[in-house]
């Protein structure tokens, strides 16, 4: 039996069997929506029974993952699709075998999931703005957002806070109390456009205004849920049911990311805000492929030295530089939670290189020794000090400590939290690596 891993190595194997590598390379794959595996063939100089005879070949070896019809190779006329010609279709992926070793085209079709692969939203003059994401629940993620939005706050910014975690939410609960919590959340602006227009009017009956801004900035909250939910209890898994539906009234708002983007660009399109914080769900989701790779921003990826944490951040990192290109490393930021009273210890960060793709070539390829590099850059190090944290001098890594003051975290009944003097014990370090994100946006926008 066939399974879908092994799919498209095996198609691979016999195309590079039967028509050679350069196949591979000159033409490129489909996948349908179900996982079936089609070659589209690019190269005019293939005959029709050259084809078929391939075709023949492939049935054999991968059994359902063939195309049932028995065109699993065949031109872009064929499959009545022009748009498989477009230069730049499909996404690079890399092969490692004995047959071909390189990078195969991958057109790959999904029902849902398409946001993960999805190109970065062009640069342009915006406010800055920050996507928090995490694997896990349980790690602090909305907490860091709250104390940051209240950090940034209290130094005059005016903060726009968006939950973008639809199925936990978060943020309407902790910074807006019943008398500021507005009618509609973000759940109902996904369902509206999907019929309709959503006008400006209802844009403002989606904004609540925080009372815990410390009163010179502002903190301005797009809950996940208004006072509607409230209300209609009911419909609010209904509404879920429809959230991520691409829209019938806009072709243009085709994703849930689409949707998001258009959101923030209209929120923020009068210059009320300084900058923006999103609140993405946890887990591999459409909201957390939006946050972290196709929406313009920065992303704080969050998590803890636990074992179950490193299997999803491999495949978020393996997407994110799949689909973001040799840049993509400028736009993650990893946020260690929950460290003890002596400070990272370096196994966490340890973990997360050994994951990630391409990013540390002189970890993976250099022959020399770590030992020996000291002399060769202006920054130097103690010759005795883990390889992990020298390293850890180039990645982008802040941390959290633990602390049980903030594990039930409540600002409504406890304001004082987020008060300076007490949430700087915890998040200092956090905080200072945000201004610095920050920071380096509001530069790069002025440059523009």
């Amino acid at each position: 039996m066939t399974t879908f891993d092994q799919s498209l190595p095996l198609f691979i194997n016999v195309v590079a069997d039967v028509w050679g590598s350069d196949a591979i390379t000159n033409n490129l794959f489909l996948r349908d929506p179900v996982g079936r595996l089609t070659l589209v063939v690019l190269d005019s100089g293939k005959t029709g029974v050259e084809r078929e005879e391939l075709s023949k070949a492939v049935d054999e070896v991968l059994g359902g993952y063939a195309d049932p019809s028995g065109i699993s190779v065949a031109t872009p006329e064929e499959l009545f699709d022009e748009s498989l010609r477009e230069p730049g279709i499909g996404i690079a992926v890399p092969i490692d075998q004995a047959t071909f070793q390189g990078h195969v085209r991958l057109v790959d079709r999904r029902v849902v999931g398409a946001d993960w692969l999805r190109r970065p939203i062009e640069e342009n003059s915006v406010i800055p703005r920050l996507f928090f994401v995490s694997l896990k629940g349980g790690v602090g993620r909305s907490t860091a957002l709250c104390v940051l939005a209240a950090h940034l706050a209290a130094s005059g910014r005016r903060v726009l806070a968006i939950d973008m975690d639809l199925e936990a939410p978060g943020l309407g609960t902790m910074l807006l109390d019943n008398t500021t919590l507005p009618q509609f959340g973000l759940l109902d602006y996904l369902v509206e456009t999907n019929l309709g227009v959503v006008e400006d009017l209802f844009l403002s009956d989606m904004l609540g205004f925080s009372q815990l801004s410390g009163g010179r900035g502002s903190i301005t909250v797009v809950p996940a849920l208004g006072t509607r939910a409230n209300d209609s209890p009911l419909n609010v898994l209904s509404k879920l049911a429809r959230a991520y539906l691409p829209s019938e009234n806009d072709p243009a708002l085709n994703s849930f990311t689409a949707k998001i983007d258009k959101l923030i660009g209209r929120l923020t399109a009068a210059g009320d805000y300084d900058v923006v914080l999103v609140d993405a769900r946890a887990g591999l989701h459409e909201s957390t492929a939006a946050a972290a790779v196709a929406l313009q921003g920065n992303t704080l990826v969050f998590g803890m030295d636990q074992p179950q944490t490193y299997a999803g951040y491999r495949a978020l990192l393996a997407q994110q530089a799949l689909t973001l290109g040799p840049d993509w490393t400028t736009r993650i930021h990893i946020v260690e939670a929950r460290v003890g009273a002596d400070g990272p210890s370096g196994e966490f960060i340890s973990n997360m290189i050994d994951i990630l793709p391409n990013w540390y070539e002189i970890k993976k390829d250099s022959e020399i020794p770590l030992e020996d590099l000291h002399e060769t850059f202006e920054i130097g190090w103690d010759v005795n000090t883990p390889a992990e944290l020298i390293i850890d001098q180039e990645i982008d890594h802040t941390y959290i400590y633990e602390s049980d003051l903030f594990n039930k975290f409540d600002p409504l009944e406890h304001p004082d939290l987020l008060s300076k003097g007490i949430y700087s014990a915890v998040y200092d370090e956090f905080l200072q690596a945000c201004d610095a994100i920050i920071q380096s946006a509001d530069m790069i926008e002025r440059r523009i």
